[in-house]
């Protein structure tokens, strides 16, 4: 209530009280002329209760003028219903929209945003128990497993052939489930690679929450563009020699060997592996997972994602395997013809020892590989 309005009300309380002890007055005089001492008496009972009904009366009125003052027009009352209807509206709408989502396809992990941080469970039953002639160093698997972070399956040394399989079959239920697989070999070596690039040292206790972090931002901020810039500019480092690049570039050739699929038996008769099944939504996502490089002309964590998501975009190409040294990434078909030396080039650039010390040798010859396979393989010296 305003300063104005309180003493407007006050005045007129005044007023009344003096009004009500005047006309009390004159009831008690009438009575005592009409019965003497008795209607005295009856002239008192009967101002005392006029005058308690009085009072009721006005206790009554300035509860409604508090009320009306308050909230004059009755607006605050009606906004607070409002209100209260908005949000029933809102976690309707928020109740419906989170339906639809489950109800479409699963692949919606983004910036890999698992619901409150845990990581999604596999349909696939973990397989935790191994001897120890599957494998010799349980704890650098459990380091591996705690660095993954998600659900993942353990194959000792010599099962290739079953992790292949396994991993086509992960392939199509990925599709359902909302994750792609990756395949990681156990290596003392391509731990440190990655824990170095999570910034972590080797022996450090894995900080998860510190790399979940780090994962999202390298997702984030990855940009096709920059994975085209950061090829282009390796390439033309290397085009600077131009008397070593033109040995290297060779001419037209017919001497590459097509890759049909994954090679993994060589990797697997040495390490143990684990299957992944990485909650992504896009598979050059992967290399924020898993940023293994950074070392010998290796590409560091950034032109991992970056020419990932280029290469994804422009060919379909998608992680499927690394080691230490080794990585591995399957296409749906081959590149063309006019594709193929301008892509030979550009792997030359991510990884120069493929055709320096291997049996291709030239440039040239890598891209007729190109031209017939569905597998592009990467090993850095």
């Amino acid at each position: 209530m305003s300063e104005s309005n309180e003493n407007q009300s006050g005045c007129g309380c005044i007023f009344s009280i003096i009004a009500l002890i005047a006309g009390l007055a004159k009831i008690v005089i009438s009575f005592s002329k009409l019965g003497g001492g008795s209607g005295a008496i009856i002239g008192i009972v009967v101002a005392i209760a006029i005058a308690i009904i009085f009072f009721a009366i006005e206790a009554s009125k300035e509860e409604t003028n508090s009320d009306d003052d308050d909230d004059p027009t009755g607006y605050a009352a009606r906004e607070k219903r409002e209100k209260a209807k908005r949000k029933m509206q809102e976690i309707q709408n928020s109740i419906e929209e989170s339906n639809t989502k489950q109800e479409g396809n699963t692949t919606t992990y983004g910036l890999n945003e698992v619901v409150n941080n845990e990581t999604p469970t596999s349909s696939t039953e973990d397989k935790e128990e191994y001897d120890d002639e599957e494998c010799e160093d349980k704890e650098l698997v459990e380091k591996f497993k705690k660095l993954i972070d998600c659900p993942c399956r353990f194959y000792g040394t010599d099962s290739s052939d079953e992790l292949l399989k396994d991993y086509n079959e992960s392939l199509e239920r990925g599709k359902r489930e909302g994750f792609i697989p990756f395949i990681i070999f156990v290596d003392d070596d391509l731990l440190m690679d990655i824990m170095f690039e999570f910034n972590h040292e080797c022996d450090d206790e894995i900080d998860i929450e510190k790399i979940r972090t780090m994962r999202k931002e390298l997702i984030a901020n990855a940009s096709s563009y920059e994975g085209k810039r950061w090829l282009d500019q390796t390439l033309k480092e290397y085009q600077d020699d131009s008397e070593h690049y033109q040995e290297i570039l060779g001419s037209p050739s017919d001497e590459g060997y097509e890759i049909p699929e994954l090679y993994l038996e060589s990797s697997n008769e040495e390490y143990p592996a684990l299957l992944a099944e990485v909650p992504v939504s896009a598979p050059w996502q992967i290399f924020a997972w898993f940023p293994f490089g950074n070392w010998n002309g290796c590409p560091d964590k950034k032109a991992l994602v970056n020419v990932g998501r280029y290469w994804f975009e422009q060919h379909g190409a998608v992680p499927a395997f690394i080691t230490h040294d080794t990585l591995e990434m399957t296409v749906p078909q081959p590149v063309s013809d006019a594709q193929s030396l301008y892509l030979a080039k550009e792997q030359y650039a991510y990884c120069l020892d493929q055709v320096e010390q291997t049996g291709l040798q030239t440039i040239h010859a890598l891209a007729d590989s190109l031209r017939t396979s569905t597998v592009w393989h990467f090993w850095w010296d």
